[in-house]
């Protein structure tokens, strides 16, 4: 016979209160659900979010700048930088893996790069520093790692382009 210890059935357990008549029980059993999937929730966010943060850099483009010969239609030029009439970098977010230096997004992006060298892992006193090249082209990126604070001022430099801005 099943559900049968010795002669007599296994009768279910008793609560002392009933949980499905006390609403007090039922809002305490519901906030007790809650707050245990919050914390097993951050148990598994932040340390995600850490290593994110140590991993990789967050970057905004503020400022694009491109050699003045460009401006002048492909002309001399003197050498100078000047603000580019067409800023469609300002703005943009990419993102670099400080280990591997790949960029994803911007002008900046790795995609195509033959190579990628970080040349140094930037310090206390030196700066994240970056190159890609490949089909004749090189692009360089350096990363203030050296200054206090969440934001890293960042310069990066495609030719004839040159961008900046923060990172973090």
């Amino acid at each position: 016979m099943v559900g049968v210890v010795g002669s007599s059935p296994i009768a279910p357990a008793k609560f002392p209160v009933d949980v499905q008549a006390s609403p007090r029980l039922r809002s305490c059993s519901r906030l007790w659900v809650t707050t245990m999937r919050t914390l097993v929730s951050l148990v598994f966010i932040f340390p995600t979010v850490a290593l994110a943060g140590l991993s990789s850099y967050q970057c905004v483009v503020k400022q694009q700048l491109v050699q003045d010969y460009i401006l002048q239609g492909l002309g001399p030029g003197t050498g100078k930088l000047e603000p580019d009439r067409n800023p469609y970098f300002v703005g943009t977010r990419f993102a670099v893996d400080r280990r591997s230096g790949r960029v994803v997004g911007s002008l900046l992006d790795t995609a195509d790069a033959q190579e990628i060298r970080v040349l140094h892992v930037g310090s206390n006193t030196e700066a994240f520093t970056v190159i890609t090249t490949g089909h004749g082209k090189a692009k360089l990126l350096a990363i203030r790692e050296n200054t206090e604070g969440p934001e890293k001022a960042f310069t990066g430099v495609f030719h004839p382009h040159v961008i900046a801005g923060t990172c973090h």
